[in-house]
């Protein structure tokens, strides 16, 4: 890891073999993806359009792995979490679109990688949510959901378990 300048910069390092931001966070430290960082800046630019917001920053590219990419992340999540408290808008595009809908209810999937798991499809508060699997009824939360897009989706009604698939986007060899 090779850490960056000075500043704020000081408490960030990069893992490019990994492709990793780590940053300070109080008790610890945090990762990002290079990958999943540029991900949700185009998420946050989408939603800040139209806004109250200065437009310049919308228009920025930063390249993959510079500071430059982490600092434009933070700045754009900033923004979304002031236009969320002013207005009560979400931004929905880290939702996995096959479960839209499904909160609440128990599903069973065969993940990309031919995974089966079972659990309850939650969705996390706040100005970004994701989709979360939760373990149990009565579990109080879960893991953001991994392994998407599925391969198939089973929702359980009573005893029996019903095949459904979301917006057709199941890769070829998914069954029902």
């Amino acid at each position: 890891m090779e850490p960056l300048g000075i500043g704020k910069e000081e408490q960030m390092e990069l893992d490019k073999k990994q492709g990793i931001y780590y940053y300070k966070v109080p008790g610890g430290y945090c990762g990002l993806g290079f990958d999943v960082c540029l991900e949700e800046i185009k998420h946050f630019k989408k939603f800040l359009l139209g806004t109250w917001i200065d437009h310049s920053l919308l228009y920025k590219r930063p390249k993959r792995g510079g500071y430059a990419a982490f600092e434009l992340h933070e700045q754009l999540s900033e923004l979304c979490r002031k236009e969320n408290h002013r207005t009560g808008r979400r931004c929905e595009d880290a939702l996995t679109p096959q479960l839209k809908g499904l909160e609440g209810k128990r599903v069973e999937v065969i993940d990309k990688y031919d995974e089966k798991r079972r659990f309850w499809v939650g969705k996390s508060t706040g100005w970004y949510p994701v989709h979360l699997e939760v373990a149990r009824s009565n579990s109080t939360g879960g893991g953001s959901v991994i392994g998407t897009p599925f391969k198939q989706i089973k929702v359980k009604e009573g005893r029996e378990w019903r095949a459904i698939f979301k917006d057709k986007i199941f890769p070829l060899g998914g069954t029902t």
